[in-house]
């Protein structure tokens, strides 16, 4: 009676074996919104008709619209899109703007709206490469021995790297 339990249950494990090892096509279809429930479809982009933002009821994470038909709509984000100053909700606006550091005169790249401010230094060479300050507290690093770069808004530009060829820009560096 053991034998033929160990025989069967070897012959089983075998067979899960070869047919967990063996390839399976799956086929997949992309789902309309037409066929999902109604809880997951969105309305046509521009038929919401919403009238504007209610600021008194902003959140962290949250945006509520007033719709023409007097609903609200609430608007929750995985992250924040919103900080608090002077005891009002602010849009947060990470996009990037020209300035002069107060502090050394030197040109930066600074976020426009946030909690805090962040500064990137347009040239690599300087002595705080980046910057980020949040109330009395700053947090700043820099590069040693850089080359000089220039920092720009759409791009980097550093002296000889677009003389390389592609492979030599992928190669890991070798001192």
């Amino acid at each position: 009676m053991g034998n033929v339990i160990k025989k069967t249950t070897s012959i089983l494990l075998s067979v899960v074996l070869v047919i967990s090892l063996a390839p399976f096509q799956i086929n997949a279809t992309t789902v309309s919104a037409d066929h999902l429930p109604s809880q997951f479809q969105s309305p046509p982009s521009g038929s919401k008709n919403i009238v504007g933002e209610d600021l008194s009821k902003r959140e962290e994470n949250i945006k509520h619209f007033l719709l023409k038909d007097h609903t609200y709509e609430a608007d929750v984000y995985p992250f924040p899109v919103h900080y608090k100053t002077d005891g009002q909700w602010k849009d947060i606006d990470n996009s990037l703007s020209e300035k002069t550091d107060s502090e050394t005169n030197d040109k930066v790249l600074e976020n426009k709206e946030n909690m805090f401010k962040v500064h990137f230094a347009e040239k690599t060479n300087k002595k705080e490469l980046v910057k980020m300050k949040s109330g009395n507290y700053t947090l700043g690093w820099n590069l040693d021995d850089t080359q000089d770069s220039e920092a720009m808004k759409d791009r980097v530009s550093i002296p000889g790297y677009d003389s390389l060829t592609d492979n030599e820009k992928r190669e890991p560096y070798k001192s």
